[in-house]
């Protein structure tokens, strides 16, 4: 069984991000001084909860904006194949050319591997815009109740 942990409780979103969901981005310290993408606390006093502590991992979604709606604001999740599930996460991991430099790679097909073994991928292909989120979330809970 493969847990995921918590990290810390703040994400990071980029002034117009924070004006639409927050009404606001002004009062919000800047996560670098040369940037003006704004830390926005999680839990709490802050936007939404954030969940502690470990949990099994129920599954894993590769998220996908479409690049143009021509779909008429259809979103689209599927069930990946292992081998294309292994591509996604080598795809998606972080600092993939420091592990092959340090020699982690083996290690790190073998433990992807044994997640997609045991745990479903899903790609989620959504349309853009703010205005759509709530159709990318219906969707999301429901294929992910089956």
């Amino acid at each position: 069984e493969f847990r995921a942990r918590p990290s810390y409780p703040e994400m990071r979103l980029w002034p117009a991000d924070a004006d639409h969901f927050l009404g606001g981005s002004r009062n919000l310290p800047r996560v670098d001084p040369r940037f003006d993408k704004r830390r926005v606390p999680i839990g709490g006093s802050g936007l939404g909860r954030f969940h502690a502590s470990q949990a099994r991992l129920a599954g894993l979604v590769v998220p996908r904006l479409k690049a143009e709606d021509r779909s008429g604001g259809t979103v689209d999740l599927r069930r990946l194949s292992p081998a294309v599930a292994l591509i996604e996460l080598v795809r998606h991991s972080y600092s993939p050319y420091i592990v092959e430099g340090v020699g982690l790679q083996p290690q790190r097909l073998a433990l992807f591997s044994q997640i997609i073994a045991s745990t479903p991928v899903w790609q989620l292909e959504y349309p853009p815009g703010y205005d759509l989120l709530d159709g990318v979330l219906e969707v999301l809970l429901r294929g992910l109740e089956r």
